[in-house]
């Protein structure tokens, strides 16, 4: 059995052709992470600290996957 996905090694903020079927834009996949991190924090106080550490405070997709 053939595997879909391709694996990327590059780091750069581009569309990424990740399956077969799929173009994931990750910019702006990213920015769609911080907006419900942004919302969820809003609503749950105890989760606030973890979000804001792995997703809120992090530049890019790439340093978030790498905090936890």
């Amino acid at each position: 059995m053939e595997a879909k996905h391709k694996l990327r090694t590059e780091a750069r903020p581009e569309t990424a052709r990740l399956c077969q079927e799929h173009d994931v834009d990750l910019g702006t996949m990213w920015e769609g992470m911080r907006r419900e991190a942004a919302e969820i924090a809003a609503g749950e106080p105890e989760l606030r600290i973890l979000l804001e550490e792995v997703i809120l405070d992090a530049p890019c997709l790439g340093t978030a996957l790498g905090r936890r």
